[in-house]
């Protein structure tokens, strides 16, 4: 009987993992309406942030992460705001240096830049929006998403059965 409560706790857990992860894309993919403006870059700066053991049996003994430090203001109907975000809903946290450091490279402190905003709430905004990702691409990553969901549930099953027997 338990280890049916655990197989229905890991099924919970993976639906909502995959009902966050669906959620995010879904999100992002809205903001392609979002409307254009002009800002300005206040501040940008990149942080290195070393981190400690990943586990006592990683050869690699520690890893590095990104995070861009940033501020940028814009005004939509007369209205002043700030924002913090290149992407909507994800934060400014890179493992990848060199996407960190590409991304720095296009927004420079005081310079006129392009913010994207949710014309029904402009406090939220961001720089860079789902409108340069066809259809067709997030068809594909929405395939390959639910297509490795079911390979992990199915073998999930699978390994459960031979427990079993």
């Amino acid at each position: 009987m338990s280890d049916k409560k655990s197989n229905m706790s890991l099924y919970i857990t993976l639906a909502i993992v995959f009902i966050i992860i669906i959620s995010t894309l879904w999100m992002f993919f809205n903001t392609r309406d979002w409307k254009e403006t002009t800002g300005q870059m206040n501040h940008i700066e990149l942080q290195t942030v070393h981190n400690d053991v990943i586990s006592p049996m990683s050869t690699n003994k520690s890893f590095s992460e990104h995070k861009i430090d940033m501020e940028y203001s814009y005004v939509v109907d007369g209205k002043a705001y700030t924002g913090t975000q290149f992407y909507p809903l994800i934060p400014n946290v890179f493992s990848d240096k060199k996407h960190a450091d590409e991304l720095m490279g296009k927004y420079q402190p005081n310079k006129k830049i392009s913010v994207f905003y949710n014309p029904k709430s402009p406090a939220n905004s961001c720089l860079i929006t789902s409108s340069n990702i066809t259809p067709l691409k997030y068809t594909l990553m929405i395939a390959i998403f639910l297509f490795i969901a079911t390979v992990l549930v199915l073998g999930i099953k699978y390994f459960n059965t031979l427990m079993d027997s």
